[in-house]
This record gives C-alpha cells, structure tokens and sequence, in this order.
C-alpha cells in the first residue's frame, strides 16, 4: 500500500506552531511562506519559487515540474518504481493534484495576502533592534490606515527609525532575549 508521509510533515510542523503558549503573530507570514514555498518546491519550477506565490496559478502547466521531476518523498518514489506505468502515472496525476489543491487552500486561507501579517513581523526583536535588518519595515501603510485615530503616521516613522539607537548593546542584547508575551 502507497502512503506518503512526505508532505504531511510540512503541514505538521506548520500546525506544531501553533501549539506554543509564547506569541508568535509576527512569525506567521514569514512561516506561512515557508509552508508555500516548501510545498510547491516539489512540483513548481524553481525560478518561480522567487516571486509572490500567493499570485502564482498553481494549476497552470507551463508553472509545474516535468511530470518526472515531480517529488513525492523518498519513500514514495522507492515505492513506486517497480509499479507498472499506468500505475505509475496515475499515482503521480493524483499525487500533483494534492499539491496543487493544497498550495491553493494555502494561498486562500492562510495570510499570504493579508498585508497586516507582513507589517507586523516588526515585532521580532531581530528587526526592530537591529537597525541593519529593517530593509522588509521601513514605514508602516497597513498599520497606520487601520489605526489611523491612534497613532500618527510621522511620529510612528521617527520612533521606528530611533529604536535601534535607544538602547545599548547590553540592553539590546537583554531585550532580545526577552519574548513579547
């Protein structure tokens, strides 16, 4: 019997993130991304892999891997070597078929296109404490629009770009480690 835990694990670990008790908000786009990207290495072509999958049509073929390129695991590919041809190709057909039905549940549910997950990366102290790594914020759009009656667009620009200088190293350094929750 055929089993390919390959791509479950993808989905686990995905899913194993959210079993923390610690804040993870500002992890989410770039782990979801993660999750899309890792799925679709298996069946998109590689130079694709670069621009924004959440506008990629998975389905399209001139998008996909030859039909022998296609990965489906180690195993399922050790498995399926001695099964005749037409076996062969239709484990492969419906195998790709999941790969393409996940990528575009993926890019339908999760918060590929929600620009409020990417400003919010903001919160890893990696970013916000190290005035070198802030090339992905550099002023905030999203946030500023849908709290526009809290906040003040220039000020929250000048405290950002100020951030990484407030501090010293030592407490930079202690803040880092610190979590947000």
């Amino acid at each position: 019997m055929l089993r390919n835990q390959y791509s479950l694990q993808y989905f686990n670990s995905y899913n194993a993130m959210f079993q923390t008790r610690s804040i993870i908000i500002q992890d989410l786009y770039s782990n979801t991304t993660k999750l899309l990207k890792l799925l679709c290495q298996n069946f998109i072509k590689p130079s694709l892999l670069r621009d924004d999958l959440s506008k990629l049509v998975y389905s399209y073929p001139n998008n996909l891997l030859p039909e022998s390129e296609v990965f489906f695991g180690a195993e399922c590919e050790m498995e399926i070597k001695n099964l005749p041809d037409s076996i062969v190709f239709e484990v492969r057909t419906q195998c790709l078929k999941c790969y393409i039905k996940a990528a575009e549940e993926i890019s339908i549910r999760l918060p590929l296109n929600n620009n409020i997950f990417k400003e919010i990366t903001f919160l890893d102290s990696s970013i916000t404490l190290d005035a070198s790594n802030r090339s992905s914020v550099k002023h905030f759009p999203v946030l500023t629009n849908v709290f526009e009656n809290y906040i003040s667009p220039t000020k929250l620009i000048e405290e950002w770009r100020e951030l990484p200088y407030f501090f010293n190293k030592e407490e930079i350094n202690n803040l880092k480690n610190m979590s947000i929750n």
